[in-house]
């Protein structure tokens, strides 16, 4: 707790927890800092099936690969946090969680933020949801999420939208969406929650495949700004 752990040129796999303990690799309370390392078929009990951050703490993760992680009953098939995530060139593959109203990918908690510069999010998917997404879910209204320069492709979800968060503030800009498929009725790519919160979509492109029905839908009163995105098709 307190302490700092620098990663560099790890292989870190095949990792496990049990009894309702979160991180299938990593649990840590202190600062952490991942660089040039690969996670792969990692399992979480609960939470975080590569890496849980506990007690606010920061995770720094650059030139790193997260695949095939996942999270049993949690919500972060590859990561979970109640501090802050900044990733740079970093890629999410194949990532799941197979529980009711979690994420895929990243599970974020209350104050908890997120952002994500020049990420590859594919093959990420979600089982066995009604509320949740295979990038991020959060219920909480006081998270700020951030994508820039991102690419997602080929993430699948059966019940919902790829991003449902009432953050207080999100973030999605020059990324790039490809062959995506959601399989619910309105279900969309970016799904905004609850009131209040501000939304920021520029630069972005959605081409191919896309199964979603909107592209990005605000249910609540919050504040949507978009300009210079582009459809392949129109998405309602």
């Amino acid at each position: 707790k307190g302490a700092e752990l620098i990663l560099q040129n790890c292989d870190i796999s095949n990792n496990k927890t049990e009894n309702n303990r979160a991180g299938g690799a990593i649990l840590s309370e202190g600062n952490l800092e991942i660089t040039d390392c690969f996670f792969s078929d990692n399992q979480s009990a609960t939470s975080g099936g590569a890496i849980y951050m506990d007690k606010t703490a920061p995770l720094t993760i650059s030139n790193t690969t997260f695949s095939n992680n996942s999270a049993a009953t949690g919500n972060g098939g590859a990561l979970g946090t109640t501090g802050s995530i900044y990733a740079n060139k970093c890629k999410f593959l194949g990532n799941y969680a197979n529980a009711k109203n979690k994420s895929g990918v990243i599970g974020l908690s209350a104050n908890s933020s997120a952002y994500f510069n020049s990420c590859e999010f594919r093959d990420n998917y979600v089982n066995n949801v009604t509320n949740g997404g295979p990038i991020i879910y959060t219920s909480e209204t006081t998270c700020a999420l951030g994508f820039n320069n991102c690419f997602l492709i080929n993430n699948n979800s059966q019940k919902t939208s790829f991003f449902v968060c009432t953050s207080s503030s999100c973030i999605m800009a020059n990324t790039t969406f490809i062959d995506n498929s959601l399989e619910a009725t309105n279900a969309s790519l970016l799904y905004m929650l609850g009131n209040g919160s501000q939304y920021t979509c520029v630069n972005n492109i959605i081409i191919n495949k896309n199964t979603s029905y909107y592209g990005f839908r605000n249910s609540g009163t919050n504040s949507l700004t978009t300009c210079h995105n582009i459809y392949s098709k129109p998405m309602g």
